[in-house]
């Protein structure tokens, strides 16, 4: 039976991009009816830049600490996107553009870091809450670097020893 069956080529929409930071996380959206957070799903949260714009290892895995921002100018896409589909289904949940107007915040706790901010969607801007569990503090500093430093330049430079811890973890992290 297996020999009749032959492989399915699937277009993921992220062809001609690399993942810098992949961690699993929750999503939650403000509902502006009740002013609660209502949760979309859980799944993989990516942060996608062109593969312009990062070198890779010998194994073509791409080295999280080596996105060039600058190299946007001359990518075929221009465009650093969150991007998180839900577990089991695959659905997306998040696809948005990151732009240098977007400001995130970091909420940590004991057990969780929260990052909180705003999405632009088919159906406009819309707060966000992304809830990651069991990631050092510094990862989630590289998380919000990663966007800004090179998407706009305004954040302040990691601590030496941070941006080390950062740099060695590797691009898919999952729940420790």
């Amino acid at each position: 039976l297996l020999r009749y069956l032959r492989g399915v080529a699937v277009d993921d929409g992220e062809a001609g991009e690399a993942t810098i930071l992949q961690v699993r996380a929750r999503l939650y959206n403000l509902d502006k009816a009740s002013s609660s957070w209502k949760e979309r799903g859980a799944g993989n949260l990516k942060i996608n830049v062109p593969l312009a714009c990062v070198r890779t290892d010998n194994s073509g895995v791409p080295i999280a600490s080596t996105f060039d921002a600058s190299a946007l100018k001359d990518a075929e896409s221009k465009v650093v996107r969150l991007i998180m589909r839900q577990d089991s289904t695959h659905r997306v949940i998040l696809n948005t553009a990151i732009i240098p107007a977007m400001k995130f915040q970091d909420k940590s706790s004991l057990k969780a870091t929260y990052v909180l901010f705003t999405a632009i969607e088919d159906d406009g801007p819309v707060s966000v809450q992304i809830k990651v569990r069991g990631l050092l503090h510094s990862l989630t500093h590289f998380f919000l670097l990663t966007i800004h430093t090179d998407e706009c330049g305004e954040c302040e430079e990691l601590p030496q020893r941070g941006r080390e811890r950062a740099e060695s973890t590797p691009v898919g992290l999952g729940n420790r």
